[in-house]
């Protein structure tokens, strides 16, 4: 409640702690500024090694500034303005603008013995309707490797164990663009692990027609691992999905997808080299339906660019390297194709 809340640092500081969490919260006569220098969280154990940075002001455009954050799990909210950060260098990382833009260094989600997964987002809301629209945008390269977990996952692409994920992506007012912009590389590597799972789930089997919410029980056992990349730009493709190095997707099972209304990108390269699974599915609430076993033994390696529903309509890319075992797919879908080899 005083004239000027907030949180600051100095740009070149450190603070370093076991885990580090910086919160402010205002109203729109006391709104709060979190200006941050390096955030260190050094914890090694169980429920450490956490940065977390929350900015909760209603209908105030507050902007979160910080340098490089570092741990196990570094996650950035705020929930109406922008959010700017130099390096990000954890395994698990979420940066989401309610309704605002991000933007941020370089990235290194790496780890030898458990999932990776970056998830960046710029949503929409009244206060970021302005012509500018919302935007991601990463310069710098992006760096992500995981392995499998061993007893419980989380699913990716056709039902596969999620290794190393990357998940960028700007939506709001269908009036405005919306842009992702990777100004560097992309490197996604899933390690392969063993697993033997039994989990519930909360979504049913493709086409089983049931929603979210109903549960079923997962048993799995197998080999693998995905690594996956998902870019998109605009909520109805009114933006430009943008990497302008190369991408390099690696894995028992690897994918790209990239949606806006112009595609562009580097040289491509997605290799997946094969996995094993059998599994069941089964309802467990009331009403769920859909039960299912299979086994296959594949590679699922596949690349999406995807603007057929913008008004431009391009796809610009480099040369394009797909390689699976039994499944490889390349797609282009727009007004303009360009591309190497």
């Amino acid at each position: 409640s005083t004239a000027s809340p907030g949180v600051f640092m100095a740009s070149t500081a450190t603070l370093q702690g076991s885990n580090v969490n910086v919160a402010a919260v205002g109203t729109a006569a006391f709104a709060p500024t979190i200006k941050l220098g390096n955030i260190k969280a050094t914890g090694t154990g169980s429920g450490k090694g956490f940065v977390d940075i929350n900015e909760a002001v209603t209908n105030v455009a507050v902007n979160v500034t910080a340098g490089n954050l570092t741990g196990k799990t570094v996650r950035v909210n705020n929930s109406y303005g922008n959010i700017s950060a130099a390096k990000l260098n954890a395994p698990i990382i979420s940066v989401t603008a309610q309704k605002g833009s991000v933007t941020l260094g370089s990235i290194n989600a790496v780890s030898s013995a458990k999932m990776a997964y970056v998830n960046v987002q710029a949503r929409g809301g009244s206060a970021s309707s302005a012509a500018s629209g919302n935007a991601v945008t990463i310069n710098g390269n992006i760096n992500i490797q995981g392995k499998t977990p061993a007893t419980s996952y989380s699913t990716a692409q056709f039902g596969m164990p999620m290794a190393a994920g990357l998940n960028l992506g700007a939506e709001g007012a269908s009036a405005y663009a919306h842009n992702v912009t990777v100004n560097g590389s992309v490197t996604v590597k899933a390690l392969r692990n063993t697993f033997n799972v039994n989990q519930t789930i909360y979504s049913g089997p493709s086409g089983s027609g049931t929603g979210s919410g109903k549960s079923f029980k997962l048993i799995a056992t197998g080999s693998g691992g995905v690594a996956d990349a998902n870019i998109t730009a605009g909520n109805s493709y009114n933006g430009a999905a943008k990497i302008t190095g190369s991408v390099t997707i690696t894995g028992p099972d690897a994918h790209l997808n990239m949606m806006g209304n112009t595609v562009s990108v580097g040289s491509v390269s997605v290799t997946g080299s094969g996995h094993t699974i059998a599994r069941t599915v089964t309802p467990l609430a009331s009403g769920s339906t859909g039960s299912y076993s299979s086994h296959n033994s594949a590679g699922q390696a596949t690349v999406s660019l995807d603007a057929q529903n913008g008004a431009a309509g391009s796809v610009k890319t480099g040369a394009i390297s797909v390689s699976g075992k039994g499944v490889a797919d390349a797609a282009l879908y727009g007004k303009t194709l360009t591309g190497g080899n």
